[in-house]
Parts: C-alpha cells; sequence; structure tokens
C-alpha cells in the first residue's frame, strides 16, 4: 500500500514536472526571440 501510494505522489509529481516543461517549450515556440 505504501509503495503504490508514493509512486502515485511521484508520478503527480512527474505530471506536475511534464507540465511546466511543456508549457515553456511552448512559449519559446510562441516567441521565438527568447531562444536567441
Amino acid at each position: 500500500m505504501r509503495l503504490k501510494r508514493s509512486t502515485k505522489a511521484v508520478n503527480r509529481s512527474l505530471e506536475m514536472v511534464k507540465y511546466s516543461i511543456a508549457l515553456v517549450l511552448w512559449e519559446r515556440k510562441l516567441i521565438p526571440e527568447f531562444i536567441t
């Protein structure tokens, strides 16, 4: 039970990280000026 709960928490954190990275990449695509 503890392992399953911990894995769920890790999955949630990973999803948040992926979401934040996706936002950054999306913003870079919208505003290519910040890339250079």
